[in-house]
């Protein structure tokens, strides 16, 4: 049955987050949560029903009132946030973010009919407050929310597929900061627009095999340093890209000149040192800083990036969530 239009205001602020606390060696802290255990507010809606790979989610029924929620946090500190969501759109966006009274992100829109973990922004200080506001969908599906995530650990990736035993019974591994993400920045980027990426890695003296993976829903200029290596067409991909020539020993910057193509855009990276299993990868996600406005030898190691952004990111079950059918615009 075809349902109307859904109109929610959701504000999470009011109740302390318990969720399950894994702490690795580095001290990082993973704050996990069931949306249906901390969204409780009249007219939110748990299902009765369970979604392949997503168990129970909550939603809210029609005309529902904002589900309010406040998180106090362990410490002081840099919180990445992120929440896992049933991607069933029309091709619009759902819903934007609000983090701390900032408007970060806005959630949806990959249309590929999977679980999609979105991160919605960051979280300074102990405290964070929520909002997810002006969702609005045509769609046959009201918007199936499924886990939250807070954590301090900016690179760590969610996994797209649940772990056995549920995403708060995980411990997180060196494996779950190699695994890429889609980036983008800013939340709203339009066709056309222009943003630089980069991260700083590091070599070993005698590392002699680097490749890089790339896929791009934008016209794309990579760089190692500040030598050009690729130029990506919107919606090609590069695949095993020999870049060890242009690394040197010590800290060396991977940085991507984007013309994002499409409402969703995106950059996906996977820049690996050695082979096999043996290999150190280096890839897009939280970690990485952007900017829209070019600065002089931002692609040398020792620029400081801290006043640059940290990117938007999104994660699904399967790693092509992104490429929806889209036309290649006229520039």
């Amino acid at each position: 049955m075809q349902r109307r239009a859904v109109h929610a205001w959701v504000v999470l602020a009011t109740s302390v987050l318990v969720g399950t606390i894994a702490a690795e060696d580095d001290g990082r802290t993973y704050l996990w949560h069931e949306c249906e255990e901390v969204i409780s507010t009249p007219g939110w809606l748990t299902s009765n029903f369970w979604s392949p790979s997503g168990g129970r989610f909550s939603y809210p029924g029609v005309d529902a009132p904002p589900a309010q929620l406040h998180f106090e946090l362990p410490h002081d500190g840099e919180w990445a946030v992120w929440v896992r969501a049933r991607d069933e759109t029309d091709g619009t966006r759902l819903a934007t973010a609000t983090i701390n009274g900032q408007s970060t992100y806005t959630l949806g829109g990959a249309n590929t009919g999977q679980w999609v973990w979105y991160l919605l922004g960051f979280a300074q200080g102990s405290t964070l407050d929520l909002q997810l506001i002006r969702i609005a969908t045509v769609a046959n599906f009201d918007e199936w929310l499924d886990v939250l995530l807070v954590t301090d650990d900016p690179g760590f990736i969610p996994p797209g597929i649940e772990p056995e035993g549920g995403y708060a019974a995980m411990r997180p591994t060196d494996a779950d900061r190699q695994r890429p993400a889609w980036i983008w920045w800013p939340a709203d980027a339009g066709i056309g627009s222009v943003t630089f990426y980069r991260t700083v890695f590091e070599v070993g003296e005698g590392q002699n095999e680097v490749t890089l993976d790339l896929q791009a829903i934008a016209w794309c200029d990579v760089y190692v340093n500040d030598v050009l290596v690729a130029s990506i067409a919107n919606g090609d991909e590069c695949t095993g890209l020999d870049v060890a020539a242009t690394c040197h020993p010590g800290r060396n910057v991977l940085g991507i000149v984007a013309t994002h193509a499409a409402w969703l855009p995106g950059v996906r990276a996977d820049l690996r040192l050695g082979a096999g299993d043996a290999a150190r990868h280096v890839v897009t996600n939280a970690a990485w800083r952007a900017s829209q406005e070019e600065a002089i030898e931002w692609l040398g190691a020792d620029f400081d990036a801290t006043a640059w952004a940290h990117p938007c990111a999104r994660i699904g079950e399967r790693p092509e969530v992104g490429f929806w059918a889209w036309e290649p615009p006229e520039l």
